[in-house]
């Protein structure tokens, strides 16, 4: 069964350049050994690419959450959970990859991690108490042919 994603993400940048870099691996073992063989002093090159404008943009598919057909308070819980990821993901999940950390610049008019963490426990409290959240969850494996679940 394929689902869309609820929500997605995706950077973008503009007038994208490459830097060229480098540098030597070193190797305080054996210095003149075989490079072939990974030893020895390495030198390398490296392509990156700067931008002067990177941006990240997000979407909640808000159409798609109320399709669900889920209760009110399991939508907000779904909505604040969306919320409270790209927060997260704001806050600290901006270095990609090596050489590559982001700075908020401008951030888009969030809750705090604090204020979402406090509706979510809240919502999942509700849930738990309306059956509609198991008070343990349990885990789904496939198994052959057959779905269990343990708990």
């Amino acid at each position: 069964m394929r689902v869309p994603w609820l929500l997605s993400a995706f950077i973008e940048a503009t007038q994208a350049s490459p830097a060229l870099s480098g540098g030597v691996k070193l190797d305080r073992i054996d210095p003149r050994g075989d490079a072939e063989q990974g030893k020895g002093h390495v030198p390398f090159s490296r392509r990156e690419y700067v931008s002067p404008d990177i941006t990240a943009a997000f979407t909640l598919d808000l159409v798609q959450l109320r399709h669900y057909g889920l209760s009110e308070v399991a939508t907000g819980f779904l909505h604040d959970l969306a919320l409270y990821k790209i927060r997260l993901w704001l806050e600290n999940g901006l270095r990609l990859r090596t050489a590559c950390d982001f700075q908020v610049l401008e951030a888009p008019d969030l809750p705090t991690e604090k204020a979402l963490a406090g509706r979510l426990a809240k919502a999942i409290a509700k849930l738990q108490k309306s059956g509609e959240f198991p008070a343990r969850p349990g885990i789904w494996e496939l198994q052959g042919e057959a779905v269990t679940k343990s708990v």
